[in-house]
């Protein structure tokens, strides 16, 4: 099953597909965030006055994937930007947007 999907509200989407390497480098904004880096999670959820932060406490970045846009009839495309799936100190991997993330200690 492949392609596009439709969903309740006319909503369709993609399937996710991951387009950064391994080695490829994220640029976070004050550098770059690379698999094996350890980050400090800082979950961002919602805008304005309904913005939620929950810390998630500490992780290491596993890989980098790119997600399809959105696209409403009523609205148009929303773009979703990229997902960092990061191993939790729980044991679990979650993706997180990355400006919920921050580099602590680099991979070299």
């Amino acid at each position: 099953m492949g392609g596009a999907q439709t969903c309740m509200g006319g909503l369709s989407r993609s399937q996710a597909r991951e387009v950064y390497p391994e080695e490829q480098p994220y640029l976070d904004g004050e550098g770059q965030m690379k698999v094996g880096d350890l980050v400090d999670i800082n979950q961002k959820r919602g805008t304005g006055s309904y913005k939620d932060v929950t810390p998630r406490g500490l992780g290491v970045v596993m890989r980098f994937e790119e997600v399809e846009d959105l696209h409403y009839k009523s609205i148009g495309t929303i773009n979703l930007g990229p997902i960092v799936h990061v191993l939790l100190n729980t044991g679990v991997t979650e993706g997180f947007h990355p400006t919920s993330l921050e580099v602590i200690d680099g991979s070299d």
